[in-house]
């Protein structure tokens, strides 16, 4: 019965009024409605989860978008009350001016139906609900909602107050501001949700134009505090609500999870994994996305593509074939890293009783060059190669690229199985590996002083110098048996995308020691940091004049060479 004079009440709006607020109305008759309808109105709700209608928000203007799909011919009631009442209190009476908005269409032939309001009012959370008048169910919902006056307001409070400390600048002006921003989400937020949103808009201020993104964002940033915090089960009930700047991630997702079961194992892959930020969180979004797509197999074909399209976040470098593709369907792998190294470590029948010998360079320490670029693409079209070393337990966050780099024959081991992660790297060690990830052959000529006419690296600092990669330690010396630091090596990576054209800025450094990082290397530092090649070597600490290890080297050669292809 309630229903009932739930749908006489928004028919009688209707009648005396035009769409929008309701302001004047017969008090005696709406009134004497009203008891009659709210009191067993707010004892008996029924939810119709089935149902349940599309609401679009645009803080921007104030546009409001309530849409769904219900039986043919039905006729429709939307109700929205005023900010602060609400229909769950079974004491509360709700009168004639504790409503905002009511308003009836009339369901299409195809079941749709759709109302178009012009909000203005006081930013806030609204209660309010549908009530289909065949099926005599409704639905009751809540509508976060922003004054469209006050939205650019609170959104320059924030872009100026994200350069600023977090605990005296940035959060008091966020809380302050955060009706008016429209920023409320299920999963809650800690400060570390707050401190992710201040490190993006710092990077890229928000645009008053964009508040569904803006929101988005936002809510992204709730998820990946929830799922650093392990309190997210699916992440796929929140993938509506996720910043995707393009869909084919979340259209990939979406198969993958065709399959039941897989977006569970996906949230889990991805929950506790310390994300730092958008592209931290993409990227293991991709590889948990993978993992589960190949446990929870679609068929090999499915996974095949699967795999080939997200290799390289992988770390896969082998090509990808349907039989390498069967040696791992079905498997639960626990990281991207056990995934790579069981697809590197399949051999194919024909080439597991000899295939080629690989040649020794010494890209990262040795006593012989080896093949050129060139040579080696050559020598694996005709032989599988796989590479595995037993002392690189423990560089979980390095062991990809130091497969896929070995894969190409950009780096190598130093024999009896062992990469020797922790040993430093010299000058011109580096300068070789560099220019090989970028497929440039050796110089013939030779510029400096300390470079010996026989030496193994001659034409390899030599073309890195014709690039423009590397200047030398000055007095025509190139610095032959120094080891390279951490703000060299950026130096040196940076210099390697310029001359590939590829033109990025850096941003502000959270670095205490980044005072004493030499000031022909503060641009280069801030690239990488920016593009999440390099981090700190502690949360603080990026220590520029302490010497480069050989796992770093390869981790940080890896991700530029990804961003060169």
């Amino acid at each position: 019965m309630n229903l009932k004079f739930e749908i006489l009440y928004g028919y009688l709006a209707f009648i005396y009024q035009k769409k929008g607020m309701i302001t004047s109305m017969r008090k005696s008759m709406m009134t004497a409605i009203l008891l009659c309808c709210f009191v067993l109105f707010s004892t008996c709700i029924t939810f119709a989860e089935s149902w349940k209608p599309k609401v679009d928000f645009n803080g921007s203007t104030g546009a409001l978008n309530v849409a769904g799909e219900v039986e043919p011919g039905a006729l429709v009631t939307l109700l929205i009350l005023k900010h602060g009442v609400a229909f769950d209190d079974a004491t509360k009476v709700i009168l004639d001016n504790d409503v905002l908005y009511s308003d009836q269409c009339l369901v299409m032939a195809d079941g749709t139906f759709a109302f178009e309001i012009e909000f203005e009012g006081v930013s806030g959370t609204y209660h309010a609900s549908i009530a289909d008048s065949k099926k005599e169910e409704r639905y009751a919902f809540t509508i976060p909602m922003v004054d469209p006056s006050a939205y650019p307001a609170a959104i320059e409070a924030i872009n100026t107050a994200s350069a600023g400390d977090f605990e005296t600048v940035f959060k008091p002006a966020f809380v302050n501001n955060r009706d008016n921003l429209g920023f409320h989400y299920s999963i809650g937020e800690s400060d570390e949700t707050l401190k992710l949103m201040q490190a993006q808009i710092r990077e890229q201020n928000l645009l008053t134009d964009e508040y569904e993104k803006n929101l988005k964002l936002y809510q992204t940033f709730c998820i990946i505090d929830g799922l650093n915090r392990n309190i997210i089960s699916d992440i796929n009930t929140h993938l509506e609500d996720i910043y995707f700047a393009d869909s084919t991630l979340k259209n990939d997702f979406i198969n993958v999870g065709k399959i039941s079961g897989a977006t569970i194992d996906a949230t889990r892959k991805m929950s506790g994994k310390s994300i730092s930020g958008l592209n931290d969180f993409f990227h293991k979004f991709a590889i948990g996305m993978v993992l589960a797509g190949v446990r929870y197999t679609n068929g090999i074909d499915s996974v095949m593509s699967l795999i080939s399209k997200y290799q390289t976040v992988l770390g896969i470098t082998k090509p990808i074939t349907q039989a390498a593709t069967m040696s791992v369907n079905g498997e639960d792998y626990g990281t991207a890293m056990e995934l790579a190294v069981a697809y590197h470590s399949y051999t194919s029948p024909q080439s597991s009783s000899g295939g080629g010998t690989r040649v020794p360079d010494t890209s990262l320490g040795g006593t012989s060059v080896g093949l050129s670029p060139l040579e080696e693409d050559s020598q694996k079209d005709k032989e599988v190669v796989t590479v595995s070393y037993h002392d690189i337990e423990g560089y979980e966050w390095a062991v990809p690229a130091i497969l896929a780099l070995s894969d190409k024959g950009i780096v190598n081991g130093k024999g009896d199985g062992k990469f020797a992660p922790e040993d430093n790297v010299l000058r011109e060690e580096f300068a070789k590996i560099l220019v090989g990830a970028l497929s440039e052959n050796p110089a013939k000529e030779n510029i400096f002083d300390d470079v010996p006419a026989d030496a193994w690296y001659l034409g390899w600092v030599n073309r890195a110098a014709e690039l423009g990669i590397c200047q030398g330690i000055g007095n025509n010396e190139f610095g032959v048996g120094n080891f390279i630091t951490r703000e060299d090596m950026c130096v040196m990576l940076v210099r390697a995308l310029r001359y590939k054209n590829f033109v990025e800025g850096g941003e502000l450094l959270p670095f205490e020691d980044q005072e004493s990082i030499s000031e022909y290397a503060k641009e280069s530092v801030s690239v990488l940091y920016k593009m999440g090649a390099i981090q700190g070597v502690t949360e603080t600490k990026f220590e520029p004049k302490s010497l480069a290890n050989r796992a770093q080297a390869a981790k940080m050669i890896y991700y530029v060479l990804d961003r060169l292809q």
